[in-house]
Formats: structure tokens, sequence, C-alpha cells
């Protein structure tokens, strides 16, 4: 499975990637797949579905023949292509050669995908904030599901993104899918806010919804379901997801390798490693058949299959899925997740159990420094920077392993009593001395 991992991740592949962009922009429907799995490089798939629902929006009239993209957004996506392409070149003609080539090429991935991302969501919030002040009832509800969406998974703009949200819901039925999709996007939306029983209600309120609409048999109830076993940790959603998934003949949708990496690690948290091993397998597998090896996803996957072998006690085979993961992490430049700090806890265990001691600690402080603005949960968090305070009583350094025993004591009790991913007054100064 990690042998994929060897071939293709070079500064060739990546101009590849922006010569289809370049191309399938300027083309039409038979390339729109090809260019959405393209754009997995750089995260930006979810760019191409705003686009692609934004110049929809008027289809459909006799007199009007829409094209594929519109001409502002065509020039706007043209131009900023070649802003971007240019300043790849000067920079790659810049690189010293002692940095490493997939460095560079995560580097480039990042900076790319922030041009392009900032320009896009500009834009997106732009046209329909003039469209809705023109006619609001003419703006497809799926529109102010993408342009939500956007603002949710791009840039965390999460108070702009429940105004649009809502907007939408006001405008249009919530008794429809669109109005189901609205629903379980704001139940996303308040997940990233650490308000779990919020995203539940949500969730079942959009599964209400599906049911009363006779939708109970669809791929948008299936991802319900998923969504409903993330917040509620019960087994039989996803059960019945994976089910769906496989009865419907599904099993190509995005999402069912994450059902499969789901299913997985029920099996790894119930002690059966073998079990979970196999999951991850066929999770692979469905990754690599949908060709989204070069997503956070995919890092993600392997992140767990390290886990699993280290339950096995196999190092060495750990050890590859860990630094695979990183090498996908890197290259398409999304190293400020919290699955990529979670990769560098599994990745410190490892240098820890070995007596490395200053590798863990600087996987650690870099996966704390992380969770600072993204956290995982008060008793996950304690853990980490346990672990932080065991390193530095490794080393001798007894007065900071206190001060970081004391950060975890203080957080755990925050747990305790409900401040889940919250930081104790207190805590931030301690996160600034990382």
């Amino acid at each position: 499975m990690l042998e994929l991992m060897a071939n293709g991740w070079g500064c060739g592949a990546y101009a590849g990637t922006l010569e289809l962009m370049a191309s399938s922009w300027e083309t039409c429907g038979n390339v729109e797949d090809s260019f959405r799995l393209a754009l997995f490089e750089t995260g930006l798939q979810g760019f191409f579905d705003t686009v692609r629902d934004l110049v929809q929006t008027f289809e459909g009239a006799d007199d009007i023949q829409t094209p594929w993209l519109d001409a502002e957004l065509h020039l706007g996506f043209a131009t900023k292509h070649r802003e971007v392409s240019g300043w790849l070149e000067d920079k790659y003609y810049e690189c010293d050669m002692k940095f490493e080539h997939d460095t560079i090429v995560g580097a480039l991935n990042t900076k790319v995908r922030q041009r392009i991302q900032q320009w896009l969501v500009n834009t997106a919030v732009q046209w329909l904030e003039d469209r809705t002040r023109e006619a609001p009832a003419e703006v497809k509800h799926s529109v102010f599901n993408s342009v939500g969406s956007l603002l949710i998974e791009s840039v965390a703009d999460f108070s702009n993104a429940e105004v649009i949200l809502r907007q939408g819901l006001e405008v249009h039925s919530k008794q429809s899918l669109d109005g189901a999709l609205a629903l379980r996007l704001l139940g996303r939306l308040v997940v990233r806010r650490q308000d779990w029983e919020g995203a539940r209600s949500y969730y079942m309120e959009a599964k209400a919804v599906l049911d009363s609409l006779g939708s109970a048999r669809t791929v948008q109830y299936a991802q319900l379901l998923v969504d409903l076993f993330t917040t509620t940790g019960q087994e039989e959603f996803l059960f019945s997801a994976k089910e769906l998934f496989d009865s419907l003949e599904a099993t190509s949708h995005e999402d069912y390798p994450r059902v499969l990496k789901h299913l997985g690690s029920l099996k790894l948290a119930g002690g059966d490693a073998v079990g979970a091993m196999e999951y991850y397998e066929l999770a692979a597998d469905s990754y690599q058949e949908l060709k989204m090896e070069r997503s956070p996803g995919f890092a993600d996957l392997l992140t767990n299959l390290g886990k699993a072998e280290m339950e096995c006690a196999s190092r060495d085979k750990a050890r590859e899925a860990y630094e695979a993961s990183k090498h996908i992490y890197g290259v398409i430049g999304v190293t400020e997740s919290p699955g990529y700090a979670d990769l560098l806890v599994n990745l410190g265990m490892l240098h820890k159990e070995e007596d490395r001691v200053s590798e863990a600690l600087a996987e650690f402080k870099a996966a704390a420094a992380i969770y600072a603005t993204s956290s995982p949960g008060g008793a996950a968090l304690a853990e980490l920077w346990a672990q932080i305070g065991s390193c530095h009583e490794k080393r001798g350094a007894f007065e900071v392993a206190s001060e970081a025993y004391e950060t975890a004591r203080v957080l755990l009790l925050g747990s305790v009593v409900g401040q889940r991913g919250s930081f104790p007054k207190g805590s931030c100064v301690r996160y600034s001395r990382i």
C-alpha cells in the first residue's frame, strides 16, 4: 500500500496539475471530473464545487446560453492562475538545493492554495451578496449551501457561514433536500466550535427532514449517518451508513473510504488491531481507486494504520506509515490541521518508546502549537502536556516538567467539568513558550 508514496510527488507532478487547472478551466464538461480530482493536490476541490454551483444558478432560461463558467469567474481564475504560476516559477529557481525537494513542493502548494483560496472566497461571497440584494429568491438554495460550506471548510469563517446558511433557510423551504443539507452544514459548523450537542441537534433535524421527504435511501442520508456517528459515538449509525452505501452501489463516493476508516478505528478501539488493519487496507484501496491518495483523508488513514501497527508491536511498519502520512501532509501543504497534530503526537510516542526523547519532545511541542488554535478536547490535550512533561523530566529539566504537568492537570480538570475544547484560564501563557 505504501509503495505509491515513492512516485509522482515532485514539482513535475505539481506543474502538471497547474497545467490541467488552466486547460480544464477553458474547456467543458468532459474534463470536469478529472479537473476536480486534480485539485485534491492543492485542496481546492471544494472551490471547484462552489464555482460550478455559482455559475449554474441561472441555467435553464430558454433565451440564455450559460457557459460552464461565466466570463467574470473565467477571467478571474485565469488571471490568478497566471499570477500564481509566475510566482511558482520564480520561487522554484530561487530554491536553494540544500532544502528537501518535498519541503519546497509543500510550501509552494500551501502558497498556491492560500492565494487562489482567498480570491475565490472573496469572489463567491461578493457574488452572493450582489445576487441576494437584487433577487434573493432567484438564487438557488444550493448556492447558499456551497458558499457556506466554503467558508466553514476553507477559511474557518464561522460567523459569516452561519449567516449565509441561515439566509438560505429563510429564503427557501427547510423541508427540501437542500434544506436538509443546510442543517447538516450548520451541524458541521458547530462541531468546529466544539458544540457536540448542538451538532447532534442539527443532524437529527436534518435526518427528520430527509425521513419526511422519503429520502432515507440516498447518499446524502448515508453521509448524514456518518456525521451522526462522529458526534454521538453510536455505532449503529456507522453500520447503517455502510449498509446504505453498499446497497446504493455508491462505493465510489468520496465519503465511502471515510466509513471504512471509521470501521477500522472501531476495531482498533476494541483491541482488534488485525481487524482494524483489514478495514484500513480496504479504505486505502478505495482512496486509490478514487485517485485521492494526496488528500488529508488518506494521510489520516496512514496515521491510523501506524497506530494499528504499534498495537501489533511492529515499530518499523508504524514508522513507515507515519512517515508516509507526514510526507503527504507536507506535500499538499496541510500542516496546521488537527489531523496533522494527531500524526505528530503518535510519531512522538514512537520516538519516546525508542528513547529518542529530543525528537519526541519536538513532535509533541509542534502538536501542542497546532492544538492551541484547534483543540482536540481537554482530556486529549491534558495527555499531550503530560507527555511533554515526561520528556522534560527524562532530560532532567524538572522545573519545566513541573510546569507542563501543571498545565496537564488544569486541562484535565477543565475536561472533567465539561469545558471540552476550551483552554482554562492561565494556560495560554504556557502555550506561548512553545
